[in-house]
């Protein structure tokens, strides 16, 4: 297992494609006709984006010189919970976090539905690029962001907040003495390549299963709030220097927030510690460390009062992934994220390696 190697994130520039069946191209022209006219033309195209995501497919949109996204979510089940997202982003946005200006509708309506009821928004198109990490400029940048928006969060009213709690504890015992049982079955499941890392890693992971388990009455008392759960290098555009915008907003969900913050923190920097070659230089590693620690606490000095704990939380979040990834292989052999097994696996111990750089 080789740590901070190249992964799916070392893709810098989101790619678009034509390549769509003409019956597809010519239901989405038709869809944003007839909700969108104020952005429809006779010269629409429409581009997909060939990213990494599973549960939604996003579009680009062209009319003449004028571009806009459009996204499809596929697996979205409560449509009001969406409605009560594109509000909080919006605020955000008033707040100096930038988040896509999401359209009305011909019915004033943020989201629209097809014939089989898929839920869909228009928003503006932002240019740039995904976070590389290849400058400790970038790094501070966007930890500053980060820290920004926590610090907003902090003062977000109530009635903004989004009620989709993150569930760390769901099924956990059930699914892991369930995998404890199936290991004879590994290979079948997940593959040779993945059963050899799951063998290989699985002290790590019960131990550290354990040490969640044992955080499980404390973490019922904390408060939680709305933060984006999902801040990977592909979630955040960058742009002259700048992030041009936060993406997928459908990742916003209640938790304590330094959960998703550390998690978000392992994930970007790992990234920077790839690209600028830090693995095996403790040097240049601390002081990419240091910087986004520095550049979140600049924004939002609270995260000095988790120091202690950002491994754990960090951690929480990845074992939650990798109890999904779990779940789905044990009750319906659905393997569509076992291609990120690995990557999760990795980040348990990259974790410990990030969090314990940082100077006291």
């Amino acid at each position: 297992m080789i740590l901070f190697s190249e992964d799916i994130f070392n893709t810098k520039i989101p790619t678009f494609t034509t390549v769509l069946e003409k019956a597809d191209i010519d239901f989405l022209k038709d869809l944003i006709k007839k909700n969108y006219p104020q952005i429809f033309g006779e010269s629409l195209l429409v581009f997909q984006n060939q990213g990494n995501e599973v549960n939604a497919s996003n579009f680009r949109i062209q009319v003449d010189t004028h571009e806009y996204s459009l996204k499809k979510f596929k697996n979205l089940k409560d449509e009001k919970l969406l409605r009560k997202i594109i509000n909080l982003t919006a605020w955000l946005t008033e707040k100096n976090n930038p988040f896509p200006f999401v359209f009305e509708n011909l019915q004033g309506e943020t989201i629209t539905f097809d014939q089989e009821r898929y839920v869909y928004c228009v928003s503006e198109f932002k240019h740039g690029r995904y976070f590389s990490g290849e400058s400790l400029d970038e790094c501070d940048t966007v930890a500053k962001a980060i820290g920004r928006m926590a610090k907003t969060i902090n003062s977000c009213p109530q009635s903004l907040y989004t009620d989709n709690f993150v569930k760390h504890y769901n099924s956990y015992t059930e699914i892991f003495q369930e995998m404890e049982e199936s290991r004879d079955k590994w290979p079948l499941l997940f593959g040779e390549e993945l059963a050899f890392l799951l063998k290989s890693n699985w002290k790590l992971i019960i131990d550290i299963y354990s040490e969640v388990l044992n955080f499980e009455s404390t973490y019922a008392s904390l408060e939680k709030k709305p933060f984006h759960i999902d801040l990977h290098p592909h979630n955040i555009l960058i742009q002259d220097k700048s992030i041009s915008c936060f993406l997928d907003i459908d990742s916003f969900c209640m938790d304590y927030i330094f959960i998703p913050i550390s998690f978000g923190f392992q994930k970007l920097v790992r990234q920077s510690i790839c690209s600028m070659g830090a693995a095996k230089d403790p040097t240049k590693f601390k002081t990419i460390v240091n910087c986004f620690y520095e550049g979140i606490r600049s924004e939002f000095p609270n995260i000095q009062n988790e120091f202690a704990n950002l491994n754990l939380y960090s951690n929480m979040e990845i074992l939650r992934r990798i109890n999904g990834i779990f779940g789905l292989n044990l009750k319906s052999q659905n393997r569509k994220w076992n291609h990120v097994l690995n990557i999760q696996v990795k980040g348990l111990t990259e974790s410990k390696l990030i969090f314990d750089n940082i100077s006291k």
